[in-house]
């Protein structure tokens, strides 16, 4: 049977519950969150396509009248076909999504997946309550257009006495934004909020930066989360070298964190 409808006809009735075959004039099998006996209901759809019929006609909507039997057929066969390769291409569909972003491409501006900047939200809202890592801190800076507080959480790196702010995905908004500001911002982090002035780090001083980067935390060489981000963010092999961060890091903004000495004042971020 076909159904032209968004609902389902049943066709026939097994142990393994009702055969259905669904609607948008294609043949479609009974849901299998609602069929306690997947077999029966294939034996089902084969018993029908073995009688070779010419003309499926629903109980209401428009008939099928070509190759009817060729449709149950391949209704057959497609209902015998394991779930695993469906479930795997699923799961390879969700790691993409959730996949870390990667930022090693040689374009000026490399936005992060879609999946991480509708999840700001929330990266905002751990670390208003200190529950990300230590190392987080949340940049709130003007929009260079809108003149709207943008929010955008970021590591601070701590090198020699001094902290940095890095800009990973090249010219990113946030790296606009600081340099429309005149360098004025506010770090926040849990209650504490601090009013800053962000000095962009010459081209030539970003090497080290970006090195101590990938060696934050105590990470010594031959650590795999060192290849792992040198790799996703710089586009870079193994533990690179100097040189090779040298070579890499005009396309990579670097501010310098200085004390403003002015008081952060609470802000509103657009909704």
């Amino acid at each position: 049977m076909l159904d032209d409808t968004f609902g389902v006809v049943p066709c026939s009735w097994q142990r393994g519950g009702p055969i259905t075959l669904a609607s948008d004039r294609r043949l479609a099998g009974p849901p299998r969150y609602t069929t306690w006996d997947q077999p029966a209901a294939v034996r089902s759809v084969a018993a029908l396509a073995a009688l070779e019929p010419r003309v499926l006609a629903p109980g209401h909507g428009l008939p099928l009248a070509t190759a009817a039997a060729e449709a149950l057929h391949h209704l057959a066969r497609k209902l015998d076909r394991p779930r695993a390769g469906r479930l795997r291409r699923g799961l390879r569909t969700l790691r993409v999504a959730v996949a870390a972003p990667r930022y090693g491409g040689a374009g000026r501006y490399r936005p992060p997946p879609l999946v991480y900047a509708r999840l700001q939200w929330l990266g905002h809202a751990l670390t208003r309550l200190r529950l990300s890592p230590r190392y987080v801190v949340t940049l709130e800076v003007p929009g260079r257009r809108s003149g709207v507080v943008r929010r955008t959480n970021l590591v601070l790196l701590d090198h020699d006495g001094e902290q940095y702010l890095l800009s990973l995905a090249g010219q990113s908004q946030w790296a606009r934004n600081v340099g429309a500001a005149g360098g004025r911002a506010v770090l926040a982090r849990g209650r504490r909020r601090r009013a800053v002035t962000l000095v962009e780090v010459p081209v030539a001083d970003r090497a080290g930066l970006l090195r101590a980067y990938l060696l934050r935390g105590g990470r010594q060489p031959g650590n795999r989360r060192i290849a792992r981000e040198a790799d996703m963010y710089f586009g870079l092999a193994g533990a690179p070298t100097l040189e090779e961060l040298a070579a890499v890091a005009p396309r990579y903004p670097v501010f310098r964190v200085a004390d403003s000495g002015e008081p952060a004042h609470q802000t509103r971020a657009p909704r």
